[in-house]
């Protein structure tokens, strides 16, 4: 299947499609020790809000590990610009778990490029570290009409 067909074919939208998770993650928390999280993104990871909650929520539910934030967010940056920041912001303090989010930064990017650059931060950082978990973070705007219009109607684009 082409590239262009795969992005604009729809599926059923799902609230939660259960994977196998985050184990790598998961299991050096449950060992203790220093864990490493990377948050790559724009300013919604910039800001003191999702970010800082989910670094505080693992803490308080993992105190046997001592856990270390690799704050590599610049707000207004897309997946362009993080795919080439991630030998120098991110990977130097060797992550366990990569969060990525740059959902409003590329929405207007064309789809076949931003796919190049998400699979090129994939890529990049399963090759650099192979068992570092990777969270895709995705964000939605209220101006974005046309992406509630297929929410709406039960529709993932």
């Amino acid at each position: 299947m082409s590239l262009s067909l795969e992005l604009t074919r729809s599926r059923s939208l799902v609230e939660c499609t259960p994977r196998a998770g985050l184990p790598n993650f998961f299991a050096k928390l449950e060992r203790g020790g220093e864990v490493q999280i990377g948050y790559l993104g724009g300013s919604i990871t910039a800001q003191p809000g999702w970010r800082v909650k989910s670094l505080d929520y693992f803490q308080k539910q993992y105190p046997q590990a001592r856990l270390v934030e690799i704050h590599a967010a610049i707000g207004g940056t897309g997946s362009d610009l993080g795919v080439l920041r991630l030998d120098h912001d991110v990977f130097k303090a060797r992550p366990d778990l990569l969060f990525v989010e740059f959902a409003v930064n590329d929405a207007h990017v064309k789809p076949e490029n931003i796919v190049a650059c998400i699979e090129g931060i994939v890529r990049k950082t399963w090759k650099a570290f192979p068992l570092c978990d990777i969270c895709f973070v995705y964000t939605l705007t209220d101006n974005a009409e046309r992406i509630f219009d297929d929410l709406k109607a039960g529709r993932f684009n």
